[in-house]
């Protein structure tokens, strides 16, 4: 993030000068340094970007805030409703929804002018194009950004969530599954053997399933994604206790209080509901009316 860049999107929103100048002050003497074990490299002045904290999000917001004006304005992206939903935006993760690869293009096109002024530039090799619908596997035209085409991907990651082309909109939860897996093991590798069933299971709750439910209370979820889950959480209490049998294994269920991927799912999904329900957004609002 450019600082000079800031000053000007601060000062377009009239900000005192008295509190522009402690802004300018604080990253004039913004200083950094490197540590590897006990050696410390020579203190070197951060001259762009902003340093973690509770000011700095605000600040970036301020700092990007016109690109999402500058693509609503154009009017040309999806909908939902009579709202513009051409743009989601989480500090410098964008998503942009076009009806067409033509109407991607003229927002890449936007997104790139509005950079330009701020002095930063679309990442090409971190960018993706994905497509849903119907001709979902038909070749698409190319979507040029900085002069090079961003490639169209079969799947594709975005705030930890993998999207997966499709006639309709749809996740891939392998990851979740791999990265649950790789999470018990470390756990059962290191104390599996010596603890007691009571505080595996407390630390595959508090430490595996986030990583198994990321992201599912959103994620549209079918019968086969459900028992997929369900069928790797099951392999996980087996290894536990060993084979046994569906009466046995409700009994272990009830007993260490192991709900079922689709209760935990519907728990996180009405928790989810509340909060983003109460959020000061119009479209969070309608979209959660729908649901």
């Amino acid at each position: 993030m450019n600082h000079f860049a800031l000053y000007i999107k601060l000062m377009n929103r009239s900000i005192p000068v008295q509190l522009l100048s402690v802004i300018e002050n604080w990253f004039e003497l913004c200083l950094s340094c490197v540590k590897w074990g006990k050696a410390t490299s020579y203190f070197y002045k951060l001259t762009t970007g902003v340093r973690q904290g509770v000011l700095s999000p605000c600040l970036f917001g301020i700092f990007i805030d016109d690109l999402v004006k500058l693509v609503n304005k154009a009017n040309s992206g999806c909908r939902i409703g009579a709202c513009c939903a051409a743009i989601f935006l989480y500090a410098d993760d964008i998503i942009l929804l076009a009806p067409s690869v033509s109407t991607l293009q003229t927002l890449v096109h936007i997104c790139e002018l509005e950079l330009v002024d701020i002095d930063m530039v679309i990442n090409v090799k971190k960018s993706a194009c994905i497509r849903f619908g119907l001709r979902y596997k038909n070749t698409c035209a190319n979507v040029v950004a900085a002069g090079v085409n961003i490639d169209w991907v079969t799947s594709t990651r975005y705030l930890g969530v993998y999207f997966e082309r499709s006639v309709r909109f749809k996740c891939s939860f392998s990851k979740n599954k791999a990265g649950f897996y790789r999470s018990f093991n470390a756990i059962f590798g290191k104390i599996g053997r010596c603890a007691s069933e009571e505080v595996v299971l407390a630390l595959i709750k508090t430490k595996c399933l986030p990583v198994l439910l990321c992201g599912n209370e959103v994620c549209p979820t079918n019968a086969a994604d459900l028992q997929s889950m369900q069928f790797t959480i099951n392999r996980v209490i087996i290894k536990l206790f060993g084979t046994m049998s569906q009466n046995y294994y409700q009994e272990v269920s009830n007993y260490f209080d192991i709900n079922t991927v689709k209760e935990l799912i519907r728990n996180h999904f009405e928790k989810f509901k509340i909060s983003y329900g109460a959020a000061d957004n119009y479209l969070c609002c309608q979209i959660s009316a729908k649901c």
